[in-house]
């Protein structure tokens, strides 16, 4: 996802940690959000790409509360479209998480983060890398 914009999110907890992070190629950086019930983040590959798997680094070297537990991977092609769900994860405990889903052609991709950790009701989102492949 490296050379995506980044359109829009949730929130962040400081100008460095914004989820233009997780598309930076770098596994130190994060995007890191601590109020936000329900966290996205949009981005615009430019142009209409076929995906068909993504892998997601999450931040359990710092606490393995920190691996992102539910999400959605959405995607669309048009701004005026609906979102739709390229894949779903419930219950994920692994820290670097590969997925794969049938094929798609998007343009536009968001991440839903519905559980961001491994704890029913903390709300600390702490995401290091994005890929889509």
């Amino acid at each position: 996802m490296r050379g995506a914009k980044l359109l829009g999110y949730s929130g962040s907890i400081n100008e460095r940690e914004t989820p233009q992070s997780m598309i930076d190629g770098n596994t130190k950086t994060k995007w890191c959000e601590v109020n936000a019930a329900l966290n996205y983040a949009d981005f615009d590959l430019g142009e209409g790409k076929s995906v068909s798997g993504w892998k997601m680094y999450n931040a359990g070297n710092e606490d393995q509360a920190f691996i992102t537990s539910s999400c959605f991977l959405q995607g669309r092609n048009s701004l005026n479209e609906e979102w739709t769900t390229l894949d779903y994860v419930d219950g994920n405990e692994a820290d670097i998480m590969l997925r794969t889903f049938k094929p798609a052609t998007v343009r536009y991709i968001r991440l839903l983060v519905t559980r961001p950790t491994q704890n029913i009701g903390m709300k600390v989102l702490r995401i290091n890398e994005m890929e889509l492949y």
